[in-house]
């Protein structure tokens, strides 16, 4: 459980730094012709956002439902999930006055973000869990890892603004050598289980 954890933040936290910083990019490449236009493009991208910043908490959840499973516990998860519809509901019916497009794709990631603490709070009460002391190193290396990445990129996208394709390539090949700077070990074992 703890590698699975700790996979998903090596590789959810950088694609969410991606999406956040180049996603209007990859709306423009992806869609931006003919009738979608400059405007579609900006209100695609908003909704991108919103929905990257929980893409994290999304993937944990259902790891945390699948343990819940294998402890034959089908209810706690169920009843996590109607609460979290109904919260999904109210706080989309809020933002949206304020936010539009962007506010109810920020209700989705934050109901994400409930699910799993009120899953991770109930695992560690009712089953003890606790993460081990490498598995809240390497979590703390990610949230490093990423926020060395997210200066990164965002410098690189602003000292080669003039060019679009330039500093996306030069932000694609950061990723992996920051990350494999940080997690060198833990790639390279996850390797080898694959060979």
């Amino acid at each position: 459980m703890d590698s699975a954890i700790v996979l998903l933040c090596i590789t959810l936290i950088p694609s969410t730094i991606f999406l956040c910083l180049w996603g209007d990019v990859f709306v423009k490449i992806l869609y931006e012709r003919g009738a979608f236009t400059a405007t579609e493009t900006h209100m695609t991208f908003r909704a991108l956002i919103g929905y990257s910043t929980g893409l994290l908490f999304y993937a944990l959840s259902i790891c945390f439902v699948r343990i819940f499973n294998a402890f034959h516990d089908v209810r706690t998860p169920a009843m996590i999930g109607l609460t979290s519809i109904a919260l999904n509901g109210v706080l989309a019916f809020l933002l949206m006055k304020n936010f539009g497009n962007l506010g109810i794709s920020l209700a989705t990631s934050i109901v994400s973000l409930y699910n799993f603490s009120l899953l991770c709070f109930l695992l560690c009460r009712k089953r003890g869990y606790r993460p081990s002391p490498e598995t809240r190193l390497a979590l703390g290396k990610s949230v490093l890892a990423a926020l060395v990445l997210l200066l990164a990129v965002y410098a690189v996208r602003r000292v080669l603004s003039p060019s679009q394709y330039l500093p996306l390539a030069l932000s694609v090949i950061l990723a992996p050598c920051v990350y494999g700077f940080f997690f060198k070990d833990v790639l390279v074992s996850f390797l080898r289980r694959r060979a």
